[in-house]
């Protein structure tokens, strides 16, 4: 559920400065996971509980999506430990802008702990 609900999911996305926004309360409302699903330790949605947090920006790097459950990154902490969905490494995560062209996006990332 949307803590507030008057906003759109555009709205959401583009409020990149300043960001680090949890938008959702009481966790998901529905999930579903496939028997045999593999691997859900190390994925970034169903490894993790919590709420939806939207534009999730740490020193020089960013995550669209990710879960409050996991591991959110704070606002000056360089540890690419923040992992979801729409995840970029080195940009100003205020403005989306990359510091070297799209070399270190990735959409999804596995749950990981970077050194």
């Amino acid at each position: 559920e949307f803590k507030t609900k008057s906003r759109s999911l555009s709205q959401r996305f583009k409020d990149m400065d300043p960001g680090r926004r949890i938008e959702t309360v009481r966790g998901p409302i529905y999930t579903y996971k496939a028997p045999g699903a593999l691997n859900l330790g190390d994925d970034p949605i169903f490894g993790v509980g919590g709420d939806l947090a939207f534009n999730w920006g740490y020193s020089n790097n960013g995550a669209r999506i990710a879960l409050s459950g996991g591991h959110l990154s704070d606002p000056d902490t360089n540890d690419d430990n923040t992992h979801g969905l729409g995840n970029h490494f080195a940009i100003d995560p205020k403005t989306g802008i990359s510091k070297y062209n799209s070399v270190w996006s990735h959409e999804i990332s596995n749950i990981q702990d970077c050194p």
